[in-house]
């Protein structure tokens, strides 16, 4: 993990976004309702769906960031609640480039995979 953090620094030392990650970045996004029952089994123990049960269906693409080349990428987050609290929960992403999929995976803990 340190050596990928080292071997991140030059490329984003370099990039001259203003100290964006991503400059022109375009998404496309819809809240959806979702099965309760199917939805349900990709949740961890603890969590449970919101009522109405919905969730954010993305699209992105990315032509300019600091750390790759452009890359497009989808992804659900799932309205949930624990305890008291509401929040959002990622079962999944898929994208179109390797770097990002490693970083974003690797440093942010989001369930990436190539697609």
């Amino acid at each position: 993990m340190r050596q990928l953090i080292n071997d991140l620094s030059v490329p984003v030392g370099l990039a001259n976004l203003g100290n964006k990650l991503y400059h022109n970045a375009q998404y496309l996004t819809a809240v959806v309702e979702v099965d309760e029952k199917a939805m349900a089994r990709w949740l961890p123990s603890g969590m449970a769906l919101v009522q109405p049960a919905r969730a954010d269906l993305f699209c992105a693409y990315f032509p300019e960031n600091v750390y790759t080349g452009a890359y497009h990428e989808a992804g659900l987050f799932v309205h949930i609640k624990v305890g008291n609290k509401t929040g959002i929960f990622c079962p999944w992403m898929i994208l179109d480039d390797d770097r990002a999929m490693i970083i974003g995976r690797e440093l942010l803990g989001y369930p990436k995979k190539m697609g």
